[in-house]
């Protein structure tokens, strides 16, 4: 297990992860852009590994999306298709190196993930993660049905809510998230009622990029529970982690929205390694510093 976090390691952690499969390369993401990792996906293809790309047919707001990728991954020989239609979005950003290697996290493979936003990106050879992982990219691949029953793997709409509505009530002394968005009552209500029983948690979220502001009713919300909230200007918070008393961690794509839980296909990580959680610990501190309530 190894944890990248953006802005500060930039692009070279996914090129680096590209370079290194030797036969299979199976990608899952919303939004790819970025010229380094495109040039790095042709590259793959060349030496011969059999590279496998889906991507979201329709971003929601993100102007031109992924149809010029698309038409240049086809073009490179990379078999290439839209994500599963049964989503109301193909939310997840995740691959697979010759079923032995994943790289799972926050970030779009585009050039504002890597120089302006916080991102967390966990590089797993866990086995168990990774043949979960690999299944849920063939069932979704061939508009199958993917069984989740790794416990560690955080999957939309199958069970993401439920884990962390867990998380929330498991925790005794803290709870810390960083995310992009707060539009969900449930999740709310679970972070108010750890709150009420004397859990501290603490919330960063971005400066709104426009008005209104989707993240307000949220935000009223929590602070009315007795969770302390903060918003950061910059880097960008997209990143999506849940801190709970320092002994678990989430990383992956899943917001707290109604459609991000119920609704896309997500996948992210629960991770026990200490080196790991205290990366994010100290991050989310220097995030949390640097936010203004």
């Amino acid at each position: 297990m190894r944890l990248f976090v953006e802005p500060d390691d930039g692009v070279q952690p996914v090129v680096e992860f590209i370079g290194g499969a030797r036969q299979t390369l199976d990608v899952a993401m919303y939004l790819l852009s970025d010229r380094d990792v495109i040039d790095a996906l042709e590259a793959s293809r060349r030496r011969g590994v059999q590279v496998r790309v889906m991507l979201e047919e329709n971003p929601f707001g993100s102007g031109p999306g992924n149809r010029a990728t698309f038409d240049r991954l086809k073009a490179a020989g990379i078999r290439v298709q839209w994500g599963a239609p049964k989503f109301q979005f193909d939310h997840e950003k995740f691959a697979v190196a010759d079923r032995k290697e994943a790289l799972v996290g926050t970030a779009n493979w585009t050039y504002s993930a890597f120089v302006a936003n916080r991102e967390y990106l966990l590089r797993d050879a866990e086995p168990n993660d990774v043949a979960q992982l690999d299944a849920i990219f063939d069932a979704d691949w061939e508009r199958g049905d993917a069984k989740v029953d790794d416990p560690r793997v955080v999957v939309s709409p199958t069970n993401s809510r439920s884990v962390f509505l867990a998380m929330a009530r498991s925790a005794r002394s803290t709870i810390e998230i960083e995310t992009e968005e707060m539009e969900d009552q449930g999740i709310e209500r679970a972070l108010v009622g750890a709150s009420r029983r004397g859990v501290s948690v603490a919330v960063v979220l971005p400066v709104p990029a426009a008005q209104p502001d989707v993240n307000a009713t949220g935000i009223q919300q929590l602070k009315a529970g007795g969770v302390q909230v903060r918003e950061l200007r910059a880097p960008y918070v997209h990143g999506k982690v849940v801190l709970v008393d320092g002994r678990e961690v989430f990383v992956g794509s899943e917001n707290f929205s109604r459609s991000s839980l119920d609704e896309n296909r997500e996948v992210g990580l629960l991770v026990s390694d200490p080196t790991t959680i205290q990366q994010v610990k100290e991050t989310f501190s220097r995030d949390w510093k640097a936010g203004k309530p």
